[in-house]
């Protein structure tokens, strides 16, 4: 849309309640085209990952490293690729290979205690006056 045309765009308040109808109708079937097609898209990369005919040569850089035949595919390879780059010291790779085998240390958290532990809380005097909602707060 051009900038400078707003005179052109209509108000919710200014249409019938069935041309809002008619247009959340269109809204919505928007929507689920969008997600029929984004969902297609990652069914597409699923299939390409597993069925898809691997080259002849990287069947035989498979088969030199022990794969049996049913194991080659697409996830295997992109997998070796990401090991690769990881032993290369690439440290996205490395925290990439650590969240997908769930030993992110980011998301290891131990958590110790009871939950019926009791928590008190009490008001301290303080010399310093209280803020207003309008005051700016420093964060």
């Amino acid at each position: 849309m051009r900038k400078g045309r707003k005179e052109n765009l209509l108000k919710a308040e200014d249409l019938t309640s069935e041309e809002l109808r008619e247009r959340a109708s269109k809204a919505g079937k928007a929507s689920v085209e969008a997600r029929r097609k984004k969902k297609t898209m990652r069914e597409v990369l699923e299939m390409m990952m597993y069925n898809v005919e691997l080259s002849p040569a990287l069947k035989q850089k498979l088969a030199d490293e022990g794969f049996e035949e049913e194991d080659m595919n697409h996830q295997v390879v992109v997998t070796r690729s990401l090991i690769a780059k990881a032993e290369q010291g690439d440290v996205q790779a490395y925290n990439t290979i650590c969240a997908m085998i769930g030993e992110k240390p980011a998301e290891k958290l131990d958590v110790m205690g009871r939950m019926d532990s009791k928590i008190e809380v009490g008001f301290v005097e303080s010399d310093v006056e209280p803020r207003n909602s309008e005051d700016e707060v420093d964060i």
